[in-house]
């Protein structure tokens, strides 16, 4: 019922944190782009570390390699800026409404479960807000301007930085 409850394939966990330590983090947010070349010709999906966002590119640290992609050529974007936490809506909803189950099956009487809807309701309602509030996506929703925020430079590459130094911090599990 709920998309997006599981974490996206290949972010490595580091990169998911809780949303109280996201302020904590000393890397950028985890981004995944589909984009075209300068020709228009698919790039196919670009995943990895948002560095910095500088004259409307993207600068992504992937696995291998630096990749640079101006806003033009940007298809779409989401950037993670946390683990997604409707599962546990999900969870405290289904804790919430145990009392109601036994209610009424220890006692037989329907009207247990029927007590249980608003909170169902409520629960499903929440986890369903949660499951896209960990995310920014460019161009539907958010600017460039709000992703820089969560990159790992958001003032901009400082001199000293060479981006031909920069690699991804990925921790072990």
């Amino acid at each position: 019922m709920v998309t997006g409850c599981a974490v996206p394939s290949g972010i490595p966990k580091n990169y998911l944190v809780r949303p109280s330590e996201l302020s904590r983090m000393h890397t950028g947010c985890w981004i995944i782009n589909e984009s075209v070349d300068s020709e228009g010709r698919n790039r196919g999906e670009i995943s990895g570390e948002l560095i910095t966002v500088q004259k409307d590119t993207f600068f992504i640290q992937t696995r291998t390699s630096l990749e640079s992609i101006p806003e033009k050529e940007i298809i779409s974007a989401t950037l993670y800026l946390y683990k997604n936490q409707s599962n546990n809506y999900i969870a405290a909803t289904w804790i919430g409404v145990i009392p109601n189950i036994a209610g009424a099956l220890i006692q037989g009487q329907p009207w247990f479960l029927a007590m249980a809807i608003p909170y169902v309701i409520v629960g499903i309602s929440n986890a369903i807000i949660e499951s896209s509030s960990n995310e920014l996506r460019f161009p539907k929703r958010n600017s460039l301007d709000e992703f820089s925020k969560f990159s790992r430079f958001p003032q901009g590459l400082p001199k000293e930085v060479k981006l031909k130094d920069l690699y991804l911090r990925i921790m072990a599990n």
